[in-house]
């Protein structure tokens, strides 16, 4: 519990959140945080509740054939994987909507025919109906729920604080907007005229932006990182506060969490026991490292498109996320003549995974790209495992040496796979984006390079390899000295200190 009163009663209110990993009802590192400040705030005792569309046809999974990649849905059956809380009807002005109210211990999914699909729709309009949908179910399960603040993620959930504001007592309800990105499609834009034929006039002419809109309806605002924060105010002059974003403990393998709470006691109560992870011995991390890649490197040998067999005492490397351009997850590939140099003196192998949206092509062609380099390669082993989802994130943290992360640093707002590889004991190779910098030093518990253009950094980054590669085979001490720090820093990473955060600071009033 936070705190010595009553701790307030918290609707949170988002267009994607995982509430179950094999479950689709997310696209990607805003859907699994959403999830992780649900569970961490129900390991905590505290009263938030989430509300999310059900999306019975999911987002997107992969079809892999001769190196072209499909698009196609992840139909499943709500009613079959979460209690049916009720059905109702709401009134809009594209006519009566019903829906049936799903729920997961405090997760609410709303299941309506005109939001069968996450972040997939077949016009514009559609997705605006889907977000006036979604705030006038929030308004009604605000007040069914007695909730004391409504916390809305991203400019998706406008209608929600529009609706609570009409209220009888909705002006005196604490309203709490978090930005999630500094890029555009973070921050959309309606025309007035649109937003009049389907919700009503609230108030604004010509380009609406529904941050600006937010902004006007909350209490507070709040960017995910120091940095994020930085970058907002010099864009756009915001005033905002910021929490980093954290993980949840449950993100640790068990292998690893055997070795650090043999060490330091127990770290799901006290979290910040991890302070002192460096206590673990070299030989146990290097031993519970090795379990964790044995098991990656059986999945990957299964499952993945491979080059060839992946071998479970070679050196590993990791990238996951969504294929977005300005994420570059191909940069470290656009030097594979001086990894496949590497690779001749030492095993060097790399598994990548992660989903493009079904209308970004410069995504998909990414993955397509990345799937031929993965016949081409000499020394290097490549592979690719489809059908990500949050299982698959897990054992990639866990189970590789380093993790790789190097989007162009501002336009990611915090990020947080690098979050869930330090509290596996795995350093980051990448760039100072979001949260890193409050956390991350080179050469202390990360493999860090700094600003320059893709050429540059590309360099950078397998210069970085190189280095650690050194380190794992021919001084290995020093190798599990860096990855015990990078674990160690992760006390401050956890989802407990970010609810607590939000608890103490931002939803104080």
């Amino acid at each position: 519990m936070v705190g010595t009163s009553k701790p307030p009663r918290v609707l949170l209110v988002a267009m994607e959140a995982a509430i179950k990993p094999k479950i689709h009802t997310y696209a990607g590192g805003l859907g699994i945080l959403v999830g992780d400040k649900l569970r961490a705030s129900e390991d905590m005792g505290l009263d938030v509740n989430v509300l999310t569309f059900a999306y019975p046809q999911g987002y997107v999974q992969h079809k892999i054939e001769e190196g072209q990649v499909t698009c196609e849905t992840q139909d499943y059956s709500p009613s079959k994987h979460f209690k049916k809380a009720g059905e109702a009807e709401i009134r809009t002005k594209f006519g009566q909507v019903a829906y049936t109210l799903y729920r997961d211990g405090h997760a609410w999914l709303v299941d309506t025919e005109l939001a069968p699909r996450l972040y997939v729709e077949a016009c514009q309009e559609d997705r605006l109906k889907k977000e006036i949908v979604l705030g006038k179910v929030a308004a009604s399960l605000f007040k069914d729920l007695e909730a004391d603040i409504l916390h809305v993620e991203e400019s998706h959930g406008v209608f929600a604080a529009l609706e609570v504001r009409k209220t009888p007592t909705g002006k005196q309800t604490p309203i709490i907007f978090t930005t999630h990105t500094p890029l555009l499609h973070g921050h959309e834009r309606w025309e007035a005229t649109q937003v009049e034929q389907y919700y009503g006039k609230i108030g604004y002419e010509g380009s609406i932006n529904t941050s600006d809109v937010l902004r006007s309806l909350a209490n507070k605002v709040n960017a995910v990182s120091r940095m994020h924060a930085d970058n907002m105010r010099c864009m756009s002059q915001w005033e905002l506060d910021y929490v980093t974003n954290g993980v949840r403990l449950s993100w640790m393998d068990e292998s690893v969490k055997e070795v650090v709470e043999s060490s330091v006691g127990d770290i799901h109560e006290e979290s910040c026991r991890l302070a002192h992870a460096k206590a673990v011995t070299f030989p146990e991390l290097r031993d519970a490292k090795t379990c964790c890649r044995t098991r990656l490197v059986d999945y990957v040998n299964k499952h993945g498109v491979i080059s060839e067999d992946f071998s479970p005492d070679a050196f590993t490397i990791g990238a996951a996320r969504r294929f977005s351009i300005y994420k570059r997850m191909d940069l470290l590939l656009k030097r594979m003549d001086r990894l496949e140099s590497y690779a001749g003196k030492h095993p060097l192998q790399i598994v990548y995974s992660g989903l493009a949206h079904p209308h970004d092509t410069a995504g998909i062609q990414q993955i397509e790209k990345m799937l031929q380099q993965i016949g081409g390669t000499r020394k290097v082993k490549l592979a690719f495992l489809p059908g990500y989802d949050s299982e698959m994130g897990k054992l990639m943290v866990a189970g590789s040496d380093i993790w790789l992360d190097n989007p162009k640093e501002k336009d990611e707002a915090c990020g947080t796979s690098w979050m869930k590889a330090c509290i596996n004991g795995t350093p980051m190779l990448g760039t100072y984006f979001g949260g890193v910098p409050e956390y991350l030093i080179d050469g202390q518990n990360a493999y860090m390079i700094g600003p320059g253009t893709d050429e540059e950094q590309s360099l950078w980054l397998a210069e970085k390899v190189k280095v650690a590669m050194n380190q794992f085979y021919e001084k290995s001490r020093e190798f599990y000295d860096v990855a015990r720090s990078a674990l160690a820093s992760s006390a401050g990473m956890t989802a407990r200190r970010m609810m607590k955060e939000y608890f103490n600071r931002i939803y104080k009033f």
